[in-house]
């Protein structure tokens, strides 16, 4: 079936990976895969559990190099960072553009956090009273205050590692 499929698209011309990664470039740079998934996310919004969403950050190893990448100690390597917005069951709802990895979680909240909220915008999924919740690595005041902005409930468990019980006001 899948040589028929290939014949009806290419005709007798084989296809090689030069080809594929071409029109996956060409694709990735005129937005057509996010295009996609805000698409995709907006047609199925109503099956999306959005009771709570979950905001993560991972560090990814990038052993060949890339556009945002840093050394991260932690990781002992050169690492990117993005921050990920999934809804309450695990599906992902989008991410922020990758920043260099020697940067912690909070660097550029602010910027970063707008993107995800206008992505979901996007897709038609209302950002005003969300519950998100979030690890110690985003417990900061000026994350807080800026959730509250946006009129969703931020839920991120205190740091221990800040200096002073009143540095770790409750939520």
């Amino acid at each position: 079936m899948a040589g028929t499929a290939h014949k009806a698209v290419f005709g007798d011309a084989g296809i090689t990976w030069n080809e594929v990664f071409y029109h996956f470039n060409k694709w990735s740079k005129a937005g057509c895969w996010l295009k996609v998934w805000l698409n995709l996310l907006n047609q199925n919004r109503q099956y999306l559990d959005m009771s709570s969403v979950e905001l993560d950050g991972s560090h990814m190893p990038c052993k060949n190099g890339g556009e945002a990448v840093g050394y991260q100690k932690r990781k002992s390597g050169e690492t990117s960072n993005a921050l990920y917005l999934s809804a309450s069951r695990g599906v992902m709802l989008t991410m922020a553009t990758p920043q260099e990895g020697q940067h912690h979680d909070l660097f550029g909240i602010r910027q970063l956090f707008e993107e995800i909220c206008q992505m979901l915008k996007q897709a038609g999924i209302d950002t005003e009273g969300l519950f998100l919740n979030a690890d110690p690595g985003f417990d900061s005041q000026e994350f807080k205050d800026f959730c509250g902005e946006k009129e969703i409930i931020a839920n991120i468990k205190p740091n221990p590692r800040k200096k002073s019980p009143k540095d770790r006001e409750p939520l």
